[in-house]
């Protein structure tokens, strides 16, 4: 009985990697490499001299608007925007007033123990200018959420959970009782944590630039 030769399969190399690579360079256009860029300064002198300058947010600002009225009004438009990326003028001039409206009601009204500055209410503005209306109002949400778990997460590293338990338990009861909180003898109130706000905004612009939670399967 004659041998039958079992047919060779040829696979083809794994285009895992090539296929990440085209999908980033997609979404890492110049708008959003200069947008990181001033994201990563705002972190930086934030975490260092406790400022986010007016020189670094104004930037930004205004590369994004420029953008936008080259995305709107210059011919040929289409094609630069695959270059560029970001958004119309109307999307970044309507995200811009959004964000900038909500962090500086947050500012005004709900700003405890100085955790927004008057940096992060135009850093916030900035990233509405880039990412438009809709998508702005996704990154500034998300921004409060990462920042508050950044900022627990800090809060847990650097003091005691007994300790942290011991003066959560005395500032409800302190609360209830419309007393202000007394503090024992020899033990200080907690320094306030570094500011948070640019980190979270920065995964936040992550996370929904590379619409994440879609790829991930969580959405």
């Amino acid at each position: 009985m004659a041998n039958r030769k079992t047919p060779t399969i040829k696979r083809g190399k794994p285009r895992t990697i090539s296929v990440i690579s085209a999908y980033l360079a997609g979404r890492f256009m110049l708008t959003t490499v200069v947008m990181y860029g001033l994201l990563l300064v705002a972190i930086w002198t934030d975490l260092n001299y406790g400022k986010i300058y007016n020189w670094n947010t104004y930037l930004g600002i205004a590369i994004a608007l420029v953008i936008g009225a080259i995305n709107s009004y210059w011919a040929g438009s289409s094609a630069l925007q695959q270059v560029f990326g970001g958004v119309e003028l109307g999307d970044a001039t309507l995200g811009l007033f959004a964000c900038g409206a909500i962090l500086i009601v947050c500012y005004v009204f709900l700003n405890f123990n100085g955790g927004i500055g008057g940096g992060d209410v135009k850093l916030l503005a900035m990233l509405g200018a880039f990412f438009g209306f809709e998508k702005g109002i996704e990154v500034l949400l998300w921004t409060f959420i990462l920042a508050a778990a950044i900022a627990v997460v800090m809060l847990i590293w650097t003091v005691k959970p007994t300790i942290l338990m011991h003066r959560f338990i005395g500032r409800v009861r302190s609360i209830a009782l419309l007393q202000t909180p007394e503090y024992p003898e020899g033990e200080a109130p907690m320094a306030p944590l570094p500011k948070c706000l640019p980190i979270g905004a920065a995964a936040a612009a992550t996370l929904v630039h590379l619409n994440l939670l879609t790829h991930l399967g969580l959405i």
